[in-house]
């Protein structure tokens, strides 16, 4: 299976479930067609594979051809010519150059291909709803997307596996179109902007697994140009146990299925951070220099509480700041009356090797949101104030009385019941509203915060010798509450 050439994008429209080619993806207008597979992690990741090869085989020349490009499918004869030059780079059984894989890996045994699939269980690693053969195997084409994913987006295998060049599980933002072919389009970076950022285009400049990363080489991060990065696979996989089949994964027939893959561990080191357009970047300057890395979700808040920081540069002359996806910044500027902004966010959360949460969530940014960004940062920041303020208060009764957990308990009730409002609120901002707005809003979210303080303390209000504690954090917790109404009247 050729990713180029061959139907491999799992997609899904009133007429059902079917792969497509990247040339009929990228020709023909598919109004109601979505990305097909059943886990949102593997649509966002097939979404990010097709903007990357978009990305590297018709970069466009300016602003102006992004726009063009957005608004027109390409012509056969222009795909034809422009994929001439990588039609043997993305061959998922190349004998010799196969798509994100090593010939000749060497282990001893074969891991099983559901390894592959983050969040599922290998091994005696079991868990509840998941057995550990439920992907016994898997078809080329969710081999492909699995491939990619596992390179870009997930933490490595473990000791002496390396993992993406941004890092343990980043965060990844896109901006969404009114199709899955725009949407590629709002998301890739014209010439000028890739001029800006990376090196030029040499014979370098090529899929590490055409060309190979060196055991114990050292790279600068600024000589990685934009296709090898893009495609960047830190590991040596083999993919083996080819053989005919139904996909469990996508359904699909067409394909062989892969049983297992090798894996062998080999060292290398990157010199500096790798410049990756997909995901936003944080930075804290500790008095040696700003030490930079890519945004992950490392705790439970969800992906509002890092909203500002997806969208939005952070605040200029300070210690540590926040930049968003340099493809976020390029539609912000090339599609600058494109609004309100439609933005997907995806992620994982990790413990070391193990994926523990998967983050897929969507948000809209009322139009006119560009030049208001103090007020979208005030909401979240006064949202999140709330939650401290209720998790803070909680903590502290359960630790007088020696109930540990009550401030989790309350933290994600919060997160749960506060995320529909907050998204509302931002969908449907009217600007010249936004004091009104934002009190209003507080003031739900302190209620919210009330009624959950009530709830996870109900069980103790009977108990005489927790009563007295009770009360005083109930009036502990008003009382801040309280200070924050009243900071958005005055």
């Amino acid at each position: 299976m050729n990713l180029l050439l061959d139907p491999w994008i799992p997609v899904r429209d009133e007429t059902g479930f079917r792969h497509i080619s990247f040339r009929r993806f990228l020709c023909v207008e598919h109004e109601s067609l979505e990305f097909g597979l059943n886990r949102d992690d593997f649509n966002l990741a097939t979404l990010q594979l097709l903007i990357s090869l978009a990305q590297v085989i018709f970069t466009p020349e300016n602003a102006a051809e992004v726009r063009q490009r957005e608004r027109t499918p390409l012509t056969e004869p222009e795909f034809d010519a422009g994929i001439a030059p990588y039609a043997d780079w993305f061959e998922v059984r190349h004998p010799e150059t196969p798509f994100m894989q090593s010939r000749g890996v060497g282990a001893k045994d074969a891991t099983p291909i559901q390894k592959l699939f983050p969040g599922l269980p290998e091994g005696n690693n079991h868990a509840m709803f998941n057995p550990t053969d439920e992907v016994a195997a898997a078809c080329e084409s969710c081999v492909a997307i699995a491939l990619f994913n596992q390179a870009m987006n997930c933490p490595s295998l473990g000791g002496g596996f390396k993992g993406s060049l941004r890092g343990g599980v980043p965060i990844n933002t896109f901006v969404k179109g009114p199709t899955e072919r725009r949407t590629v389009w709002r998301n890739i970076l014209s010439s000028e902007w890739v001029g800006e950022t990376y090196p030029p285009r040499d014979k370098y400049d090529v899929p590490t697994w055409v060309s190979p990363i060196l055991s114990e080489e050292k790279i600068p991060a600024g000589k990685i140009g934009l296709l090898r990065g893009l495609f960047w696979q830190p590991a040596r996989f083999e993919v083996i146990g080819w053989h005919a089949g139904i996909c469990p994964i996508c359904g699909g027939g067409a394909f062989a299925l892969a049983s297992g893959f090798l894996k062998e561990k080999f060292n290398f080191a990157i010199l500096g951070t790798w410049r990756h357009p997909h995901g936003p970047r944080q930075w804290k300057d500790k008095g040696s220099g700003p030490e930079e890395r890519y945004g992950s979700f490392t705790t439970k808040a969800p992906a509002w509480t890092q909203l500002t920081s997806m969208v939005a540069d952070g605040p200029e002359a300070q210690k540590e700041g926040s930049s968003p996806a340099l493809v976020v910044t390029h539609f912000n500027r090339v599609f600058d009356s494109l609004e309100p902004l439609d933005l997907i966010v995806g992620g994982y959360r990790n413990n070391q090797a193990a994926i523990t949460d998967r983050r897929h969530e969507r948000f809209s940014l009322a139009h006119g949101w560009k030049d208001e960004v103090e007020i979208l940062r005030s909401i979240i920041a006064e949202a999140v104030e709330v939650k401290d303020v209720l998790r803070k208060k909680t903590y502290g009764f359960g630790k007088n009385v020696g109930v540990p957990g009550l401030a989790e308990r309350a933290e994600e009730s919060f997160y749960q019941t506060s995320e529909s409002a907050l998204h509302r609120t931002l969908r449907e901002m009217e600007w010249d509203e936004a004091p009104r707005v934002r009190r209003e809003l507080t003031a739900a979210l302190c209620r919210q915060a009330r009624a959950i303080f009530e709830d996870v303390t109900d069980s103790y209000r009977t108990d005489p010798k927790m009563l007295k504690t009770l009360t005083m954090s109930r009036r502990s917790l008003e009382r801040d509450l309280k200070k924050l109404t009243q900071g958005e009247q005055a």
